[in-house]
């Protein structure tokens, strides 16, 4: 399963419009966060590419995105350490098919 949203159900006592809300939220920062590390991979910016993949942990936790945990540390490390190589570039473009998958089937389960 590419998400898991049983525990947003549970911390929201099944409140669809909270959840809807939650998972909109979801869907435009984790957008923004993909494009600024796509970017900050051409320009070869680590602190950004850093910062960008650090922000998207919680969203990615809270939605039980599993699948994005190594790779999520993986690029944060090797920005860590400026490490420019088709490891991160890999790591960065899976990361992406990733989150735009589940952007797809959110926003086809959500209506948003």
């Amino acid at each position: 399963m590419l998400y898991n949203l049983d525990e947003l159900w549970d911390l929201t006592d099944g409140d669809t419009a909270l959840v809807t809300s939650l998972v909109s939220q979801f869907i435009i920062d984790s957008s923004t966060s993909i494009t600024n590390i796509n970017n900050a991979i051409k320009l070869r910016d680590f602190s950004s590419i850093k910062f960008n993949a650090h922000r998207l942990k919680p969203a990615l936790n809270a939605l039980k995105i599993d699948q994005t945990k190594d790779i999520i540390a993986q690029i944060e490390r090797k920005a860590a350490n400026n490490l420019f190589d088709d490891e991160l570039v890999n790591s960065v473009k899976e990361l992406d098919a990733i989150v735009k998958m589940a952007i797809v089937a959110l926003k086809g389960e959500f209506a948003v």
